[in-house]
């Protein structure tokens, strides 16, 4: 493979002028005006090639997606007067089947059975450390919120961990065996004997229709 170029003595013309300003032949190309050069056919005359690098990095754990990763003198190559440039690296991170990235903070939703939000008690939640028990208030069964303050993704620089919030949702039991019909029929004997205190509506009904 091979590419011409004028002689830069001549400017192409094949002759100059001597001392005493008569043209004469150029020495630097033989009169000829140019040069045939062989280059390498894997660079084109570049003096680079391109390949296929796979490089292994470490992300610093807490970017986030649109963060960028800088790897110093991984880019364009560098020459007799230049340095390498450096990789610049922007973060995509796909998103999980369980929690949701906003901000900082995770968010996922998590069913909870109706009798423990009612009767409150220990509740084991996934988060990005492992399972961590936290204990409810008893209270209604309705969907409530919880919220573990720093338990999120995680802080990187000036920015702190974000939290874990999780909504927890009341599931009512679908079907019962005998023996928890049996203790579910006690528990609601015991609430109907304290109807004022454990179901007002129930003894407020009561009162107003004269039911005993």
């Amino acid at each position: 493979m091979s590419r011409t170029r004028f002689c830069s003595a001549c400017h192409g013309s094949g002759r100059v002028h001597d001392a005493k300003r008569n043209l004469v032949r150029c020495e630097d190309c033989g009169g000829r005006g140019l040069f045939t050069e062989r280059i390498c056919a894997d660079c084109g005359g570049s003096g680079r090639d391109l390949a296929d690098v796979s490089l292994e990095i470490r992300v610093p754990h807490g970017m986030l997606p649109g963060d960028e990763l800088r790897l110093a003198g991984q880019g364009e190559p560098g020459d007799d007067e230049l340095q390498p440039g450096d990789l610049f690296l922007t973060i995509i991170i796909h998103s999980h089947p369980l929690y949701q990235l906003r901000g900082r903070d995770l968010h996922f939703a998590m069913p909870v059975s109706a009798l423990a939000m009612m009767a409150g008690g220990d509740v084991d939640l996934p988060s990005l450390a492992g399972m961590r028990s936290i204990s409810l208030e008893a209270g209604k069964a309705e969907r409530r919120q919880v919220r573990l303050a720093g338990k999120g993704y995680p802080g990187r620089g000036k920015n702190h961990a974000g939290d874990l919030i999780v909504e927890l949702e009341p599931i009512f039991p679908q079907t019962l065996s005998a023996r928890q019909r049996k203790l579910l029929l006690q528990a609601n004997a015991a609430l109907l004997d304290d109807a004022t205190e454990s179901l007002p509506e129930i003894a407020a009904w009561r009162i107003a229709h004269g039911v005993e």
